[in-house]
């Protein structure tokens, strides 16, 4: 009983390495294309984009700590299981991005400004790429069309780029919504809304 048990943990232990080493080999080959893309982003956007500055984000918390200074992926020699999945999960999302291309921000910027025209003013042509970026991801967001329920979509936009530009804390961003609306954001939905909003767009 005692071989066989001994046998089985082996098999397991083994299949559970084999899964591993795949799973690395799968995760390498996506940072090697992510990289050169950030290259790329880099060369044409000095201070990065919206989707590599979401992607640095998520590699630099935590116990992960993958972002390196000159703004590429590094993957420790030895990662857990875990950790392999955290960074294939975050790199497949930046590189399904549409806004993870040279080509593909200038397109969200012309469509963004296309958007915009028909509720702002001309004066959109002014939009920068980091601002084009966050609005685009902003459309069809349902925590963000929940509070535009509340908030003026425009009004919303707009207190959500301010408190980029301000570098806003959480209490900030908060307390810019509820002195714009009037709204108490003690609300639990509202509240875990505009926390999320904050996560997905500021921070």
């Amino acid at each position: 009983m005692k071989r066989q048990a001994r046998k089985k943990s082996l098999t397991r232990r083994l299949s559970t390495t084999q899964s591993t080493n795949k799973l690395e080999k799968e995760t390498r080959k996506l940072v090697s294309k992510a990289n050169a893309r950030l290259d790329a982003l880099q060369r044409r956007f000095k201070s990065g984009t919206w989707a590599s500055k979401k992607l640095a984000n998520r590699l630099s918390a935590g116990k992960l700590k993958m972002w390196t200074r000159q703004g590429k992926i590094n993957l420790n020699k030895r990662m857990t299981n875990t950790q392999l999945l955290a960074v294939n999960k975050a790199v497949n999302q930046f590189l399904k991005s549409k806004t993870s291309t040279k080509q593909g921000i200038s397109d969200v910027r012309e469509r963004t400004i296309e958007t915009l025209r028909r509720t702002l003013s001309d004066e959109v042509e002014e939009l920068t790429y980091d601002e084009a970026e966050t609005y685009y991801e902003m459309f069809g967001d349902n925590d963000f069309d929940t509070l535009a329920d509340k908030i003026p979509s425009s009004a919303l936009q707009n207190i959500i780029i301010d408190a980029i530009d301000e570098d806003d804390s959480l209490n900030d961003f908060i307390q810019r919504l509820e002195d714009y609306s009037g709204l108490s954001m003690n609300d639990l939905d509202l509240r875990e809304r505009a926390n999320r909003l904050y996560e997905k767009y500021v921070l």
